[in-house]
């Protein structure tokens, strides 16, 4: 029997939460590495690049 109750899809913003989330543990895992090998860098633009 159906309830009437639509499944919840993420929106716009959820989605682009979601995405932003998912950048910010990529270059977390990223930073860690090369600092962990001792390797100099530099983020330019913050967030601006996407992978």
């Amino acid at each position: 029997m159906a309830t009437g109750i639509a499944p919840q899809t993420p929106g716009l913003w959820e989605r682009y939460v979601m995405a932003m989330d998912k950048l910010t543990d990529r270059l977390n895992r990223i930073t860690a590495a090369l600092t962990k090998m001792g390797v100099p860098y530099a983020l330019v633009g913050g967030q601006a690049v996407i992978f």
